[in-house]
């Protein structure tokens, strides 16, 4: 769903963006022709045109940003659970992220990530 929600919000940025252009190309094209007052115009009408692309694109960045969010905390909510599972199976008593600059030394024997990733995966 959220696929088809970027496509049409790329799309309608894209016919933004094609707006744009047919603008400037007719006044390259009227350059000679119209006054100074009707070429301010139409710069003008470019300028916002341009500014609402832009507002269009902040717009759907904030978007797709806050959706991406939504799924990764999905994912982390899922994946936490399994972790819970795992250490309540095996009565662990504390189970550590790995953390470069925070766990210096871990016996390989004891990490469940694969077996968090295999649970996980057999979910979806």
């Amino acid at each position: 769903k959220h696929k088809e929600k970027e496509k049409k919000k790329r799309q309608e940025l894209e016919r933004k963006r094609q707006e744009i252009q047919k603008l400037e190309d007719e006044l390259q094209k009227q350059m000679y022709t119209l006054s100074e007052e009707a070429k301010r115009e139409k710069q003008d009408e470019i300028d916002r045109a341009k500014l609402e692309l832009k507002r269009m694109a902040e717009d759907a960045d904030r978007e797709l940003n806050k959706l991406e969010k939504q799924l990764l905390k999905k994912i982390d909510d899922e994946v936490m659970e399994i972790i819970r599972q795992i250490g309540k199976e095996k009565n662990y008593t504390i189970i550590f992220g790995i953390v470069p600059s925070v766990i210096l030394y871990v016996d390989k024997s004891i990490d469940i990530t694969d077996e968090v990733i295999k649970r996980y995966d057999a979910k979806k």
